[in-house]
């Protein structure tokens, strides 16, 4: 594989100095939350290599939480604040933490160590000294926030044809008042290098870099992202208020702009690293004839009545704020539509990340419990779907985008 990168960068002219060091990288966890009932379980994997890491500083990974909290939490309008601190790992080390410190008080917020971490200074090898890895269970209740993790201290020179891949993570959001639980992959996002092989966008997670269809973006119009809406009344009372909820978690993400003067794309300044990123969500049915329909109900009639939301930094829309209150009568047994992004003047972004989320909070005949339903969906669509294709628009420079070796025609294009 080594040789096959050296053959392409060869005829590329770009340098393969920094092919095979060590790496620098970042995680994104979209969506954290914790309150009285519910916290959330963030796994690192610090998969860089004991011959990457540096002999004279220890590996470390520095974890950035932007978070908004209290009666805060609940204002899709308000910014976030941050908290961070830089704590221990190792080589090919799993951590797992209980971010609101609802588990094992004692333990600095680490689960399923072997030892007592607590009890074990840094220099043992099996601990972490001091320091808490709970930085959000201190904080007036509830807790909404997204996490960056990075290791961006403490390697070498970023390599050109490895992918940024180590560090990753995983997170599961516990409510465990009642035993419900769902979660997801942390995104690492592709890097982007210079004609010299540096890597050139770090704490970027914008569409340009995305991996699987991540981030959901409306710059060229393509952001139309198909959901199905549970019925809200399962057993049919809608006096007693909903049987099954459905929101939409959404995360801003910093977008990359395309530069006419240099005919590249470039990376947002500062990356994710702000609290103050806001964009717009609203449900939309794709057909012009249709004009401003907000979505199908079950017998595919379209019901009119958009109401977009807007969010900054970290929040949760639900289906029902994205309706007028006429078109909420009339899809009782739900139905489905598109989430789109952006679209709007007066934001900052048209970028975000989107977890639509479905639970019941009632019991009834058809859900004698709760948290029967509790499905977490990260919805996604295509990949950079930002980039205008040739025949609409500029040509993407390959020294500018996030390399592929195993997908070459795709971006170049």
């Amino acid at each position: 594989m080594n040789k096959v990168a050296v053959a392409v960068a060869a005829t590329l002219g770009i340098t393969v100095a920094g092919i095979g060091t060590a790496q620098a990288d970042e995680i994104l966890f979209p969506y954290i939350v914790t309150s009285a009932t519910v916290t959330t379980l963030v796994t690192t994997i610090n998969n860089v290599t004991a011959l990457d890491s540096s002999a004279a500083t220890p590996t470390k990974l520095h974890y950035r939480y932007w978070y908004k909290n209290g009666a805060r939490a609940e204002n899709n309008a308000a910014t976030c604040e941050e908290v961070n601190r830089t704590l221990p790992s190792s080589a090919n080390d799993v951590v797992t933490i209980d971010v609101g410190g609802k588990i094992k008080k004692d333990n600095l917020g680490i689960l399923f160590e072997d030892v007592k971490v607590s009890t074990l200074p840094a220099s043992d090898g099996r601990g972490y000294g001091a320091a808490s890895f709970s930085l959000l269970a201190g904080l007036t209740q509830p807790v909404r926030s997204f996490l960056v993790v990075d290791n961006n201290d403490f390697t070498t020179t970023e390599s050109f044809f490895r992918t940024s891949d180590s560090i990753a993570g995983e997170a599961i959001v516990l409510e465990f008042a009642n035993g419900a639980a769902w979660g997801y992959s942390a995104y690492n996002a592709s890097g982007r290098f210079d004609a010299n092989g540096s890597r050139t966008n770090a704490y970027d997670f914008s569409d340009f870099v995305e991996t699987t269809g991540e981030v959901l973006s409306g710059q060229a119009g393509r952001g139309f992202v198909p959901v199905a809406v549970a019925p809200r009344f399962v057993d049919g009372d809608p006096t007693k208020g909903d049987d099954v909820i459905t929101k939409f978690f959404v995360t801003p993400i910093a977008q990359s702009t395309f530069s006419t003067a240099t005919n590249t794309w470039v990376p947002p300044v500062g990356g994710q690293l702000r609290g103050d990123l806001t964009t717009r969500v609203r449900l939309a049915v794709q057909d012009q004839d249709l004009g401003a329909a907000v979505m199908y109900d079950r017998d595919e009639a379209p019901i009119s009545g958009q109401v977009p939301q807007s969010v900054t930094c970290v929040g949760a829309v639900d289906f029902k704020d994205l309706l007028s209150e006429g078109a909420r009568g009339l899809v009782p047994a739900g139905g489905w539509s598109n989430l789109v992004v952006g679209g709007a003047t007066g934001v900052n972004t048209q970028e975000a990340v989107v977890i639509k989320l479905e639970y019941n909070t009632k019991t009834s005949p058809s859900l004698p419990a709760l948290g029967i339903i509790n499905n977490a969906i990260w919805l996604r669509k295509g990949i950079k779907e930002s980039i205008p294709t040739p025949a609409s628009g500029p040509r993407v420079s390959l020294s500018t985008v996030g390399f592929d070796i195993n997908a070459v025609s795709s971006t170049a294009n």
